[in-house]
């Protein structure tokens, strides 16, 4: 009985100290997103990021930035700005083909054939999800607040 009480024990603590499993988003690693963004609008979007930090917390920190072309009635908008992203990683969670962060964006938005008057820069909040197929596609959804609200979804590319 002590034998398995020991050899539990064991598996135990490497079990949750083991927390090296190869996370999606880390320092070094360049991730490019292609799709459709889903609101009043059909929205084409591309995002670029890459991995900035070692980790930091129970996670790792992304900077890139995104484009966004909306199509709305007879209205054209370009959204565009850089994002700060902060990806998490529990150990053994969220599973090593799954990315799960939350991020903040300045953007520029300039209606192209509009002529009242808004308001041009703004702060966006997100929340993403990417999941890898394989060491280099995976599908991404975000959903985004303020004037991002909605959702983005697309394929995503690990450089």
């Amino acid at each position: 009985m002590r034998k398995f009480f020991a050899v539990l024990i064991v598996v135990l603590s490497i079990s949750f100290t083991q927390t090296s499993h190869a996370q999606v988003m880390r320092k070094g690693v360049t991730i490019l997103d292609l799709g459709l963004g889903i609101n009043y609008a059909v929205s084409p979007f591309i995002g670029l990021e890459f991995g900035i930090s070692d980790k930091a917390g129970p996670g790792y920190f992304g900077f890139g930035g995104s484009a966004m072309l909306s199509f709305w009635q007879n209205y054209t908008a370009l959204s565009i700005g850089p994002e700060l992203n902060y990806h998490f990683d529990f150990g053994s969670f969220p599973p090593r083909n799954l990315d799960l962060y939350i991020g903040l964006g300045l953007y520029y938005y300039n209606w192209l054939n509009y002529t009242k008057e808004y308001r041009p820069l703004y702060v966006g909040y997100h929340f993403g999800l990417r999941y890898f197929f394989n060491d280099g596609l995976g599908l991404t959804l975000i959903i985004g607040g303020g004037l991002s609200a909605g959702a983005q979804l697309g394929l995503s590319f690990k450089l």
